[in-house]
């Protein structure tokens, strides 16, 4: 009994790190507020201040959060965050180059902060329009207010709560009715903190408008070994016939936590397509949400991460069938190395009314190591009946047979094994159509496993 009384009561532990590290957060906002001055009249203000309102109300996901169950995000952030600086400039370099050589227009921010110096636009106004968050709030908020804040929402999630509260940069792309553009738009994230933590809330507000097709490459890049905490949002919609991809390329260092959140949604006719590819990271969650909100929509969603050492990447999607006659289907692909822990939390649902749906879910994993750890969890809800549903995964070591194979064609071991990983995730990227980043995703993985072929 008297052991009993002495154990602390895990829900009041859990509350007092709320409280920690909501305070900060609180505090971060109540600075940001300050420094608004004029803003505050904005449509926009109040909208952020909904979102805090609902953070303050509901706080972190706690240990008893099923949506969270894998990812202790409230106790690392604890133990990480002391004190929020919301804005880094980061160091004063000349240029901040991509890691492939590709013509696009380049959008690029240095810890959050978007740096037009070191962006480019290239693509007619006519097809496309491209602005920092800051001047698109200004001067077309008769756009951006049909959309900002309308998909992502701040009573579902803590994150989203803080980005719409604390976000003032970030990008609005507008790619117009009927445009088909010749080259991708390139969103470039610097992760480069020189002092303490660095918190960065970035927002993407993406409308591609009827008839048009156009791709978009995010890439995020660390380049120091201090801690940062990225909070990233996204918003896509799709008119109708609209066909759009997005690739997420994501190589954080081991001190680098990354939650991001991409909600798309998708009307009449549209075609929707991503890629969220993981080389590295210490945390990363990555939350993608698809309302299939129309009849003859496709989506497709593609996802390969390559773990190791303490990594911990927590894929969760969501799929939401609404009206009949729409496909969709996923295929996530996972190496596990070290220590690393891989999580995939899947669901697709199907509405009543979305009769006529084809949706197909898989996660394939390979465990390399018995330290490392892989949790899947493919779901289905269904509430129509003239469908065709399926779901599953497989977590396993490399299969010794074709590993055998190879070896007795005289390949020495490590040779062989490289080369079966690397066909295992090649599933994902000869899918990806623009040549010079596949190329890129290529070379990334062959220095993981130390050859080349």
């Amino acid at each position: 009994m008297v052991k009993q009384l002495l154990q602390p009561d895990p829900d009041m532990t859990s509350n007092t790190i709320q409280q920690g590290i909501a305070q900060l957060f609180i505090d971060g906002f109540n600075e940001f507020e300050a420094s608004l001055n004029g803003e505050k009249e904005h449509i926009i203000h109040n909208i952020r201040t909904k979102a805090f309102e609902s953070f303050k109300s509901n706080g972190f996901p706690g240990s008893k959060d099923e949506e969270y169950k894998y990812t202790s995000i409230t106790k690392r952030l604890e133990s990480k965050i002391k004190k929020l600086n919301l804005n880094q400039s980061g160091k004063d370099r000349k240029t901040f180059s991509l890691p492939f050589d590709l013509d696009g227009d380049v959008i690029t921010f240095v810890n959050g902060n978007f740096k037009s110096d070191k962006s480019k636009l290239m693509s007619p106004s006519g097809s496309i329009e491209i602005l920092d968050l800051k001047e698109a709030v200004r001067t077309h908020w008769n756009i951006l207010g049909d959309h900002f804040a309308r998909y992502a929402d701040p009573e579902k999630d803590a994150f989203i709560a803080i980005n719409t509260a604390l976000a003032s940069e970030g990008s609005f792309i507008h790619i117009k009715k009927n445009a088909i553009l010749e080259r991708p738009v390139i969103i470039v994230n610097f992760i480069d903190p020189i002092q303490g933590e660095l918190s960065v809330n970035t927002r993407n507000l993406v409308l591609v408008d009827e008839n048009s097709q156009g791709d978009l490459i995010e890439i995020t890049i660390s380049e120091s070994d201090n801690f940062s905490f990225e909070n990233r949002v996204s918003e896509i919609i799709l008119k109708k016939n609209a066909s759009f991809t997005y690739f997420n390329v994501q190589q954080e260092g081991e001190n680098n936590y990354l939650i991001d959140t991409t909600q798309v949604y998708q009307e009449d006719n549209s075609r929707f397509t991503s890629f969220t590819i993981t080389l590295h990271g210490g945390l990363i969650r990555n939350n993608l949400n698809i309302s299939i909100d129309a009849e003859g929509c496709e989506t497709n969603l593609y996802g390969v991460y390559f773990l190791n050492g303490k990594d911990h990447v927590d894929n969760h999607t969501v799929v939401d069938h609404r009206k009949p006659h729409s496909n969709s289907n996923e295929l996530y692909k996972g190496v596990l190395d070290g220590r690393s822990t891989g999580v995939f939390n899947g669901k697709i649902y199907v509405q009543q009314d979305a009769q006529k749906t084809n949706a197909f879910q898989s996660n394939k994993n390979i465990v390399l190591s018995n330290k490392a750890t892989m949790n899947s969890k493919p779901q289905l809800e269904i509430w129509a009946d003239d469908v065709k549903c399926s779901h599953g995964a497989t977590t396993g070591m490399i299969d010794d047979e074709p590993l055998f194979y190879l070896q007795s064609r005289g390949i020495d071991r490590d040779t062989a094994r490289a080369m079966l990983i690397y066909a295992f995730a090649n599933d994902i990227l000869e899918k990806i159509h623009i040549e010079p980043l596949k190329v890129f995703l290529e070379e990334q993985i062959q220095q993981r496993l130390g050859q080349e072929f």
